[in-house]
């Protein structure tokens, strides 16, 4: 994907093909649904599998989307375990601290792509 983007530019790339897909068939009967009233927010690791439906209504649904981040665990090297991929770099140019903006590459002397720290096998 990142060859293909350095070859024909950043929009040669369909962004389906930026996420991580599943790699086997689920069980829909054994599905758990969660209902979002109007007004109310879920958060969840992004680890877990999700998915959206398909709005049935006639109203709008507005969906954003944001990431948080505890600044000491990333100084620290600590984080959720990387469940579903085996990135070989992390993108801290994407996120910014809220109160002032600072970008997070600027507070803990990142390059805006680094390389993905991997845990070392447990013997």
């Amino acid at each position: 994907m990142l060859a293909r983007a350095r070859i024909a530019g950043r929009h040669a790339v369909d962004a389906d093909d930026a996420i991580p897909h599943l790699s086997g068939a689920v069980d829909v009967g054994a599905v758990e649904p969660v209902v979002v009233e109007p007004g109310e927010v879920i958060a969840f690791s992004s680890a877990h599998a999700h998915a959206g439906v398909p709005n049935s209504t006639d109203f709008t649904r507005i969906s954003l989307e944001t990431r948080t981040l505890w600044i000491e665990d990333v100084a620290a090297g600590r984080g959720a375990p990387n469940v579903d991929g085996d990135a070989p770099w992390m993108a801290p140019g994407w996120f910014r601290r809220v109160s002032d903006g600072a970008r997070l590459t600027e507070l803990l002397g990142l390059n805006a792509l680094e390389p993905y720290r991997r845990e070392s096998p447990v013997a």
